[in-house]
């Protein structure tokens, strides 16, 4: 399917191309929100999307989010700073291999990373399998209580029960980590302010990431250290901009990008980046940056 998706696709890449109209790309999801609120002990959802990445100074975020104001509405779960703030565990071969494969831009990489929203930490963690073919990039999640981190890891016997529809994508998630003998490496937190389409059914994010930091990880419990964090590189200019550190737009959508994201490049001259969180923080963390 992801072939067939990059033949037949509309795709935006930066200014340059929203001026002729965009060139092709793009496929679905949700949940760059937590919605803290299920009940249930474990839930799975599957994505297929482009997710389109720029880098933005503080002021120009303000004005960008300003731009957008008639057309998306804020995410319900990332209103206040704290329920802003994501934690995500990576894991790694013992080599790196995951990170490799994305600094020798293979065709076809893979993450496994399990991620916790809130400050303090809420009660789900979502697992995820992420895989990228080319630009798409196709996700499958599912959520267990955090306590069931350690035993997924551990390969040991869960203590909650995991409904039909999530079985599959938890098999995947443990063949994978198997397969790779893949350990947890790094822990990489940010806020988000994400925002949706105004339209109902229309699957349309935009998120602003900030303060992105890292640290290493030692267990496989999900235990972070609120005071060992470390500000991740901005890209390949590691100097903040006048002052201030910089953000992360991404422009998330379903088919082909709303008029109004297009309009939004060429308004403000984006120039598209390619770059990744746990690929920036997991070579920081090796002295290779």
């Amino acid at each position: 399917m992801a072939d067939s998706l990059l033949n037949s696709a509309p795709v935006l890449f930066d200014a340059g191309e929203a001026r002729e109209g965009g060139k092709g790309l793009v496929k679905p999801s949700s949940g760059d929100a937590a919605p803290q609120a299920v009940t249930t002990p474990a839930i799975r959802t599957t994505f297929e999307r482009f997710e389109l990445k720029y880098w933005l100074t503080e002021p120009l975020a303000q004005r960008v989010l300003s731009f957008v104001a008639p057309y998306v509405k804020r995410d319900p779960y990332s209103a206040s700073y704290e329920s802003q703030r994501n934690t995500t565990l990576y894991l790694d071969t013992r080599g790196f291999q995951f990170c490799e494969n994305h600094e020798l831009l293979s065709p076809d990489r893979t993450k496994l990373r399990i991620r916790v929203y809130g400050i303090p930490l809420g009660k789900l963690a979502f697992f995820e399998v992420k895989r990228k073919i080319k630009t798409i990039t196709l996700k499958e999640r599912f959520a267990l209580p955090v306590p069931e981190v350690k035993n997924v890891l551990g390969q040991r016997p869960l203590t909650c029960a995991v409904p039909e529809d999530a079985k599959r994508t938890l098999s995947d998630f443990t063949f994978q980590m198997m397969l790779h003998r893949a350990v947890p490496k790094v822990y990489v937190a940010c806020h988000r302010e994400a925002y949706e389409s105004l339209i109902p059914g229309e699957d349309v994010r935009l998120t602003v990431d900030r303060e992105l930091v890292y640290q290493a990880a030692h267990s496989v419990d999900f235990a972070v250290n609120e005071r060992a964090w470390v500000d991740i590189h901005e890209g390949d200019d590691t100097r903040p901009s006048f002052g201030y550190r910089r953000c992360m737009l991404e422009l998330k959508f379903d088919g082909s990008p709303p008029r109004w994201m297009v309009e939004l490049v060429r308004h403000f001259n984006l120039q598209r980046e390619a770059y990744s969180k746990y690929t920036t923080a997991a070579l920081q963390l090796r002295g290779r940056i």
